[in-house]
């Protein structure tokens, strides 16, 4: 009888050792194993660029690749002597690196002051900013747009393309901005309107509302998939250069497609070995999400400004 117990027993401890030894494995692969990916930028380091940010994520690294590939295309290489609707052009941003980017805020492909003024989900916050030079090479400011009643549009955000848009983010307006995977600025149509703004007495506010006004005789159909540049009067003739800049700290996710797999039973043995004493659970560091410090630069592209 002795015997029969201690050979079962004894069977039952191998099973076991055999079960925590198999499962340990299992886990320590599913939870460190990372998508197969031939993207430039495959691994993000972790230099520290901002030391203690914040408590739940200690410092925001920089990092040791370009993760962000950003495209800036114009229509015509010609813009506008004196007219706030000068130039058509076309971002586009690309995640080239290994990792997904679940939070990406769409906010900034909205440059046109106009279509902004409308859609309020799309608005600019100054992490992705269009800059342009002048002939001697000075950097031009921005227009410095006044709230004015009435004020006068020309275009509009192609609410197609926000629609289609729309469908790819979450509820807090983010993109899940995967490997490969890359967001385009809005196109512009033509709708010129007026703002005529009045006081809402039953509420006791301002309001917007828009009329239809007629279409100048000047006015420049969109090109497809192209947006106005509505932020710069170029004044001088000359050759001018104009460059995107995207500047904003963006939560990266390394792409381990296993993790999920790994349940409460398999994980079990490594769990209670880590409770008496044995942490046999991988480095998390390299495996969690971390705060980067991202910065891509589109090529600086020429124009001219005609007299």
């Amino acid at each position: 009888m002795n015997r029969r117990f201690l050979r079962w027993g004894g069977g039952i401890a191998a099973l076991l050792v055999v079960y925590s030894a198999t499962s340990v494995l299992y886990v320590r692969w599913a939870l460190t194993k990372r998508t197969e990916c031939e993207m430039p930028c495959r691994d993000l380091g972790f230099e520290v660029a901002i030391p203690g940010a914040r408590k739940d994520s200690p410092h925001v690294y920089r990092p040791a690749c370009k993760p962000l590939d950003l495209k800036l295309k114009l229509h015509r290489p010609q813009a506008r002597r004196n007219s706030r609707y000068a130039l058509w052009y076309r971002l586009t941003m690309t995640n080239v690196s290994c990792y997904r980017f679940p939070y990406f805020s769409t906010a900034e492909f909205g440059e046109s002051w106009e279509g902004n003024d409308v859609i309020s989900g799309l608005g600019q916050d100054g992490d992705l900013v269009i800059r342009a030079w002048g002939p001697d090479g000075n950097e031009i400011p921005r227009v410095n747009f006044k709230v004015e009643s009435p004020r006068t549009y020309l275009y509009h955000t192609d609410m197609a393309a926000y629609q289609r848009l729309l469908a790819r983010l979450d509820k807090s307006l983010n993109l899940d901005l995967g490997p490969g995977a890359s967001v385009s600025s809005l196109p512009s149509t033509l709708w010129p309107r007026v703002d005529a703004r009045r006081i809402d007495w039953t509420i006791g506010e301002v309001v917007g509302i828009y009329a239809e006004r007629p279409l100048p005789k000047d006015a420049e159909t969109p090109p497809e998939g192209f947006t106005i540049l509505d932020s710069f009067v170029f004044k001088t003739p000359g050759t001018y250069t104009i460059q995107a800049v995207y500047e904003k700290t963006i939560d990266a996710e390394p792409i381990r497609p296993y993790a999920k797999r790994v349940s409460v039973i398999s994980g079990l043995p490594i769990y209670l070995l880590k409770r008496m004493g044995l942490d046999l659970y991988p480095d998390y560091k390299p495996l969690s999400n971390h705060d980067y410090l991202m910065r891509a630069e589109s090529e600086r592209l020429s124009f001219v400004v005609k007299p």
